[in-house]
């Protein structure tokens, strides 16, 4: 059976640098196109920007005559798979996100789950056959409250408020469409070209760290630091050539060693900092080599009786979470 991917981005503005276009290059090789070589006759992975049009979108300036619009609803209506690829967050449910690394900027918020919505049935056209759409997007089927375990049940009330759920409500009426999402962070396997999802433990750990960044005695600890730092090292701060290479020997003692006893004011400032980096390089590698291929998938269908129902797909044959009218 042929496979016709269609891979739509909002989440990488770098385009060829980012995750999307990888993703792309690696399905192309997967599903190789027509050849006499081939035994798949109609395979075809295409890759599209929707940043111009979300802007256009945006501002009120997307009739459906709009070429660029046509284009890629002339695509998605002969798809067997749409990837919608978008960045997110464990602690957001509200927003997708982008980000443009090449610019070295921080991802910034894209779209809403109603704006997503709406301009995804834009470009769905009409059509008999289910549409299998795929949201790709960190952590989009996780729960506001995201500290609960997403491999176990879910009560309805906690499903509800994913960004995918709020998603998915807004486009399963009007469109026929069963959406995949995913509870943790997303990759690609480069060796299988199949996509992995981030496992609870690496959530919780991603969530621990992020949570202990946030703490004023820990920003504390990290301003005082860098400041300390100038004082030594920048001129124009007081900074001389035998205070830097005091900073260096006492940075060093306290790298090597964060529970080294201070003997002053500095030496202590340098301690605390170095404790906060041993904290967060521990939740980090908590993080390490907890991808998964076949882990945290949830599916959402909606059927003609007006009947929702969302599982978990994995393990097989699937944790049934949901059956029943829309939350």
């Amino acid at each position: 059976m042929s496979a016709r991917i269609v891979l739509l981005n909002l989440g990488d503005r770098a385009g060829g640098g980012g995750l999307v276009h990888k993703s792309a290059t690696k399905l192309q090789i997967k599903y190789p196109p027509a050849s006499k070589y081939s035994l798949f006759s109609g395979n075809a992975v295409l890759e599209l920007s929707l940043f111009a049009l979300m802007a256009k979108y945006q501002a009120g300036h997307l009739p459906l005559s709009d070429a660029e619009l046509q284009n890629v609803r002339t695509a998605c209506a002969g798809a067997t798979k749409i990837m919608l690829c978008l960045h997110g967050l464990h602690n957001d449910v509200q927003s997708g996100f982008a980000d443009d690394s090449m610019a070295h900027t921080p991802m910034a918020a894209v779209a809403s789950h109603t704006d997503l919505a709406r301009f995804t049935l834009s470009f769905l056209p009409l059509r008999d056959k289910v549409y299998n759409l795929a949201l790709i997007m960190c952590y989009g089927a996780r729960s506001q409250n995201y500290r609960l375990d997403h491999q176990g049940m879910i009560p309805a009330n906690e499903l509800r408020t994913s960004f995918a759920y709020k998603f998915y409500s807004q486009i399963c009426i009007p469109r026929n469409v069963r959406m995949t999402a995913r509870t943790g962070a997303t990759g690609f396997d480069e060796r299988t070209g199949g996509s992995t999802v981030e496992s609870e433990a690496s959530v919780l750990a991603r969530a621990d760290k992020d949570d202990f960044l946030r703490l004023a005695a820990t920003q504390t600890d990290i301003n005082d630091y860098i400041a300390l730092k100038d004082s030594y090292t920048k001129a124009a701060h007081g900074g001389s050539e035998a205070r830097a290479l005091a900073w260096l020997a006492m940075d060093g003692r306290f790298r090597d060693n964060p529970d080294l006893a201070s003997t002053n004011a500095d030496e202590a400032k340098v301690r605390a900092y170095h404790q906060v980096l041993r904290r967060k390089t521990a939740y980090e590698a908590s993080m390490q080599g907890q991808d998964r291929s076949k882990y945290g998938k949830y599916v959402y269908t909606y059927s003609a009786e007006d009947q929702l129902t969302i599982f978990s797909k994995y393990p097989k044959p699937g944790v049934p979470l949901y059956h029943g009218p829309l939350l």
